[in-house]
């Protein structure tokens, strides 16, 4: 064996035995804690190590949050509450896990919002997107940014009525660059609309409403699938009035509805549908399945066929409200908002290979209970590849690992020639212009690669980055 062979097969067994690893996974309760206004912690994904971290105060750190921690490219946790704070209309902060310390950075009211639903997404800006239930310019709402790197915060966007109220649920970032979202009421029927957002013009642009037969009043965001369109779940409308799955193509803005739920296969509440490594959707719902507590199920894009695979109940956990998560080793995990051994929630996993569900952790009330969000991994610290590799001059690249999209953060100003995907080989496999910001790394076989970013006379950064 010659030494290249040596060294790769060195990283392919590191790279088996990084994500052999189990994850380490962080969250939030709704309730609980030391002011009973809920709690951040982490927990290992066999259910031990769990560790309650910090307790809510509805005066200074805002309550019960019911959204999901986005991990920045900063190396920090930020997310929301929809409640609380000074004037007790939510609350935008960031966690730092290196000494789990939190930090209040925004209390919303008037023109910023009241009340921020869904999570925060980082775009391939490198800011924080995320939507406001109600107030803003036009008492119906806001799209907002956050800049990590200086904190400032901007109000974009409050929707007029016509063109949506109320906009709920996480944003997505499409291929274009543009954001997608949807209100919850709103338009022509006043049952909701779907938008897209340009992050550049700011331009907010209705793309399609909602009338009832196709679906109403939906609570959670988009997902981008791997053929370019765009799926997202309703909680009424449709044959049952259970709510719908749909599908909308971002090219040619033509909607489709996919399927409607029943009472025995679920009805959704804010459960938003993820993508996973085999290329499939998968759910949960709140309501309905056998027991009326909520469901687990996949969904084929391809073949556009649903297979309920779980029925909640009180003892595995119920009524789930949040979406699930697929972490480092494969495995699905999410979190009950009731049932449990306390009737206070329960943490779980789901073995999408042998369809296996088992409850990990059980709430009580001192540790925090009834979450109402989900969990999510810092892959940075689990897996000992940094989240994100900052050079001298400001650039970074985000997820890392990346199963699908690679983002480079460019700051203003900086001049870029080019852009280069290399391998573990030392060999270029593609080129990009200077105005990437974002790699398609979904065909890649996993293992390791690099990305170099040159200039006209140096290279301003070079990093290493895993193909999960």
């Amino acid at each position: 064996m010659n030494k290249i062979s040596k060294i790769i097969a060195i990283l392919i067994f590191c790279h088996q035995c990084l994500f052999a690893q189990v994850p380490l996974l962080w969250g939030m309760t709704s309730t609980g804690g030391t002011n009973g206004d809920g709690t951040i912690f982490k927990i290992k994904g066999d259910g031990t190590n769990a560790v309650s971290l910090f307790s809510f105060d509805i005066l200074i750190t805002g309550t019960t949050p019911f959204s999901s921690f986005l991990n920045a490219s900063n190396g920090k946790l930020y997310s929301l509450c929809e409640w609380g704070g000074l004037v007790n209309k939510g609350v935008l902060f960031s966690f730092d896990t290196t000494i789990n310390s939190y930090t209040n950075l925004l209390n919303f009211s008037g023109t910023a919002g009241n009340y921020p639903t869904g999570n925060l997404i980082q775009a391939s800006s490198g800011k924080l997107y995320g939507t406001a239930y109600d107030a803003g310019p036009n008492f119906f709402g806001t799209i907002y940014s956050f800049n990590p790197f200086n904190n400032v915060f901007n109000t974009l966007y409050g929707p007029t009525g016509i063109d949506g109220k109320k906009p709920m649920g996480t944003l997505v970032q499409v291929n274009n660059g543009k954001l997608y979202g949807i209100t919850n009421s709103g338009g022509v029927s006043n049952f909701g609309t779907i938008f897209s957002f340009d992050t550049l013009s700011n331009l907010y642009t209705k793309i399609f409403d909602f009338s009832g037969s196709d679906g109403q009043n939906p609570t959670s965001g988009l997902t981008l699938a791997n053929n370019g369109k765009l799926y997202g779940m309703t909680t009424l409308g449709g044959t049952s009035n259970g709510g719908v799955i749909y599908s909308l193509d971002p090219v040619t803005n033509m909607f489709v509805k996919l399927f409607d739920f029943t009472s025995i296969n679920g009805k959704p509440s804010r459960n938003q549908l993820i993508k996973v490594n085999n290329g499939k959707l998968y759910g949960m719902t709140s309501a309905g399945g056998i027991n009326n507590m909520g469901v687990i199920f996949s969904f084929d894009p391809q073949t556009n066929s649903y297979i309920k695979l779980f029925d909640f109940s009180s003892a595995t956990g119920q009524s789930p409200y949040g979406d699930l998560y697929q972490a480092s080793d494969g495995n699905l995990y999410g979190m009950t908002s009731s049932g449990g051994v306390n009737n206070l929630g329960t943490v779980f996993k789901y073995d999408i290979l042998n369809n296996s569900y088992i409850d990990i952790f059980h709430f009580t009330s001192v540790f925090g209970g009834n979450p109402g969000g989900s969990l999510r991994e810092m892959k940075g610290l689990d897996t000992g590849i940094k989240e994100n590799y900052y050079s001298k001059f400001g650039l970074l690249i985000y997820p890392n690992p990346a199963a699908f999209n690679l983002s480079v953060f460019i700051p203003e100003g900086q001049k870029i020639k080019s852009i280069e995907l290399i391998n573990i080989s030392g060999i270029v496999l593609e080129s990009f212009s200077e105005n990437t910001r974002q790699i398609n790394v979904e065909k890649l076989e996993q293992g390791m690669y690099f990305i170099k970013v040159k200039n006209d006379s140096e290279t301003l950064f070079y990093s290493k980055f895993i193909k999960q």
